[in-house]
């Protein structure tokens, strides 16, 4: 059983840090690229589903919605990495 859990722990701390190079990759793109650009349009595909939380949340209060920065967004790389890093500290 602690082998299970391990390696489940151990998957999802690999998933989280993949989404979280994904999203990274985005920011890329999104600096650099059009929107037509098909490889941002995969990146944005894969990371919205995790950003469309915090972007509900936080559409309810106007100052993020009027900052130049995607706010949510980067709630939610920050949720992320907390996840991941107490995900590590406890396996």
């Amino acid at each position: 059983m602690a082998e299970i859990s391990y390696a489940l722990g151990v998957a999802f701390g690999m998933f989280t840090e993949g989404l979280m190079a994904v999203m990274l990759l985005r920011v890329v793109f999104e600096m650099f690229a059009n929107n037509d650009n098909p490889m941002l349009r995969v990146l944005c595909s894969v990371t919205e589903p995790f950003v469309v939380p915090a972007r509900m949340l936080l559409s309810k209060v106007r100052f993020f919605s009027e900052t130049a920065i995607d706010v949510p967004f980067f709630v939610s790389c920050t949720l992320l990495a907390i996840i991941n890093l107490l995900f590590e500290i406890w396996y």
